[in-house]
C-alpha cells in the first residue's frame, strides 16, 4: 500500500509566479500530481479487490464441481432408498411375536402388550380403527385440531395448538414440540 501527502496550499502564491507568467505553481502541480497518484492508486486497488472476487468465485465454483462431482452419485443413491422406504411401510414389528409379555420396561416404555400385538397383525380392522388407542407417557388432556405428519418433511406443517399425530418421532423434531398441544405416536 502507498500513501500519498496532500500538504497545504500557500494563502499566496510567490511573486515569482505570479510575474513571470509560467503558468505553473509548485503548490498547484503538487496537488495536480497528488490527485492524480490517489486516481491511479484507486483503480489499481480496485484492480485487486476484483482479482480476489474473480478468485474467490473461481474457488467456490471448484468447490462446487467437486462436490457435485464426488456426491452426486451418493446423493442419488440415497434418494432413491428414501423414495423406497416412503412408499413401502414396514410392518411395526417383524418375526413372530412372544406368547406373553413378561418385561416391565416394554409394557411401560413402549406400550407394547398382548392386545396390541394383537391388533397390530390383524391390521387394526373395523370400528377400532377409528379410534385411537394407547397408552399416556404424560398426564393430562390436550383438545385440538390433529396434524397427521407420517414423514420429517411434513413437520413444516405442524400449526401452533395442533395435536401431532405421527408413528414416531426424533429428537431433531423437538422444534416441532413447541407448538403442539400433544403428541400421538405408534410407539
Amino acid at each position: 500500500m502507498e500513501s500519498i501527502e496532500f500538504n497545504d496550499l500557500p494563502e499566496f502564491e510567490d511573486d515569482e509566479v505570479v510575474f513571470k507568467h509560467l503558468g505553473y505553481s509548485k503548490s498547484s502541480s503538487q496537488l495536480y500530481e497528488n490527485f492524480h497518484k490517489l486516481v491511479l492508486l484507486h483503480f489499481k486497488l480496485w484492480q485487486k479487490h476484483f482479482e480476489m472476487l474473480n478468485l474467490g468465485c473461481a474457488t467456490y465454483l471448484t468447490f462446487y464441481l467437486f462436490c457435485k462431482e464426488k456426491f452426486q452419485p451418493k446423493i442419488e443413491r440415497r434418494k432413491k432408498i428414501i423414495d423406497v422406504v416412503r412408499r413401502n411401510r414396514l410392518p411395526p414389528a417383524l418375526g413372530k411375536p412372544p406368547e406373553v409379555i413378561t418385561k416391565p420396561f416394554t409394557i411401560m416404555l413402549w406400550g407394547i402388550t398382548k392386545e396390541r400385538i394383537e391388533r397390530w397383525l390383524s391390521g387394526a380392522a373395523g370400528e377400532s380403527a377409528k379410534q385411537p388407542t394407547g397408552m399416556p407417557a404424560s398426564p393430562g388432556i390436550a383438545e385440538g385440531p390433529a396434524r397427521v405428519v407420517l414423514s420429517a418433511e411434513e413437520i413444516v406443517k405442524v400449526k401452533e395448538g395442533e395435536i401431532l399425530v405421527t408413528p414416531i418421532t426424533a429428537p431433531s423434531w423437538n422444534p416441532v414440540f413447541l407448538k403442539v398441544k400433544a403428541t400421538v405416536t405408534d410407539i
